[in-house]
């Protein structure tokens, strides 16, 4: 029983934790997302200029295009980090 309740748990954890990435994300694509870590900011100014350059090349460009993802994906989850850390500092 306790193993089931534990694996629920951990399941429910994993599901809310994808569902904000992909929230956060999102935000990223629609260029809606703010921070207020500045290394966070360096890279979502450098998405936006790579995404722009993208835009504008007809999108063709699968390097440029690969970039993005991996941009998006590291400025999510480093938001999502961040603001676990400042989470934890109140916490205390």
């Amino acid at each position: 029983v306790v193993f089931k309740e534990d694996l629920k748990k951990n399941h429910l954890e994993m599901v809310t934790s994808i569902k904000y990435q992909s929230y956060i994300e999102k935000q990223i694509l629609h260029q809606e997302f703010s921070c207020d870590d500045k290394t966070i900011n360096e890279k979502y100014e450098k998405y936006k200029a790579i995404y722009k350059e993208w835009k504008e090349s007809d999108k063709e460009n699968s390097k440029l295009y690969n970039e993005i993802w991996v941009l998006r994906e590291e400025i999510a989850q480093d938001y999502i980090d961040n603001r676990i850390e400042q989470f934890q500092i109140k916490k205390h």
